[in-house]
């Protein structure tokens, strides 16, 4: 989850004038609905968020976090250019793939295979390309394709840390898991859903990544158009349907389905991860993780309304 930090307070979050500063510079394309436009990243493992930037040229600017102040670190090519198609889309995912602490970039092309750049602390360096049927021409440029995600909790016999996998969902909701070896992607297994675009699962908000029950695997949270959320919990290799539902004022028709509406965050520091929901008129309300599913605990009110401009691009961090 992506926090907002105003205040230059040295705790290595990236600050409003970091960000607006680096927007200006690079001249970003704010696209409505769409992701950042820049990767927020631990490039060297130290706690303290970090930014790349993609130039049109396909040229990867790094700036790392003093603590204070974003700080230019340096720059490395490659043909991820606008010009060959790598300014939308589905194309570029962040996950510790070596397991070190530092992000890793994957970039996908239009053809399925997926670049790995590994960090070094200062810049990255190609490891290799996993091939893959993730085709554009197979629809996998857009929708909900990618879920980056740690599925298995498990901790790296060699770096003693948890790293994430990619979890893949296409068309007819079939979910398949690539694990790293340490350097690329490799296929680990699959598994059946009905969470399928023929019943509407490919646009808005559906899926909502989140360790509802603090066992440190990565569940899914998902929306129904009804506005109740089940929760699809990983048993280390997919995901398993609880058989409750929980009833949410969260109905499409009622405005939930598109926008900056959902933060999921531990909000109390208790391990499980709680949902913040922001409604259209700036009210947010905490969905607090009682260690098996969320339940309304609080409401707060902001000046954050749909009316003001607070529901499309780059405004919650």
């Amino acid at each position: 989850m992506n926090y907002c930090n105003p205040v230059r307070n040295g705790d290595g979050e990236l600050s409003y004038w970091d960000r607006a500063g680096v927007q200006q510079y690079y001249g970003v394309r704010v696209l409505p609905g769409a992701r950042e436009s820049f990767q927020r990243m631990r490039i060297n493992g130290d706690a303290m968020d970090d930014l790349l930037a993609r130039r049109a040229d396909g040229t990867f600017d790094v700036w790392l976090s003093n603590g204070t102040a974003l700080v230019y670190s340096g720059a490395f090519s490659t043909g991820y250019t606008d010009a060959w198609g790598w300014n939308e889309g589905n194309r570029f995912l962040v996950a510790d793939i070596t397991g070190d602490g530092m992000s890793d970039l994957l970039a996908r092309n239009a053809f399925g295979g997926f670049d790995t750049w590994v960090s070094n602390g200062t810049t990255f360096t190609y490891a290799g390309t996993t091939s893959t049927a993730l085709t554009d021409a197979n629809g996998w440029n857009e929708g909900h394709r990618f879920f980056v995600m740690d599925i298995d909790g498990a901790i790296s016999p060699t770096t003693g840390r948890r790293s994430k996998e990619l979890v893949t969902r296409d068309g007819g909701g079939a979910f398949e898991v690539w694990r790293s070896n340490g350097s690329v992607l490799v296929f680990a297994n699959a598994f059946s859903t009905l969470l399928n675009n023929a019943r509407g699962w490919d646009e808005g908000h559906r899926f909502i990544v989140m360790d509802v029950n603090g066992d440190h695997r990565d569940d899914l949270a998902v929306r129904r158009s009804d506005g109740d959320l089940s929760f699809w919990r990983s048993n280390g290799t997919s995901f398993n349907e609880d058989t409750t539902r929980i009833e949410t004022p969260f109905r499409t028709g009622a405005g939930w389905k598109f926008g900056h509406r959902y933060f999921p965050m531990d909000l109390n520091g208790d391990g499980y991860d709680d949902l913040l929901a922001r409604d259209p008129s700036g009210s947010f309300t905490v969905w607090r993780s009682g260690g098996w599913s969320v339940s309304s605990y609080s409401v707060f009110t902001t000046p954050f309304t749909d009316a003001s401009g607070w529901n499309e691009g780059n405004r919650f961090y």
